[in-house]
């Protein structure tokens, strides 16, 4: 190429970028409050998630072996991490005070 066809190659380019609107005063975009957690069907879900974690923790569900106990740890203890990782994201983008 040489350099009189770089140079309207460049100023094509150049033409082409004056003809892209510019947005200047974008609108913000409103982010949803984040609702109390108790208000929050996340919340209710892990809160019958672990009554029922340590009913058969507590030996109150029995079902002949000791492996419900370890399956109501395990519950709870998934159930927590799950619900920790949800309010997490939840507010992550949430507007602070």
């Amino acid at each position: 190429m040489t350099p009189t066809e770089i140079q309207e190659v460049q100023k094509a380019i150049m033409d082409g970028l004056k003809n892209i609107p510019v947005v200047t005063d974008p609108t913000p975009v409103p982010v949803p409050a984040v609702k109390p957690a108790w208000q929050t069907t996340e919340f209710w879900g892990h809160a019958v998630v672990v009554l029922l974690g340590l009913l058969m923790v507590s030996g109150a569900v029995q079902t002949g072996s000791g492996l419900d106990r370890i399956v109501g740890l395990i519950t709870m203890a998934l159930s927590q991490s799950g619900y920790s990782v949800s309010r997490g994201l939840a507010k992550m983008n949430a507007p602070t005070k």
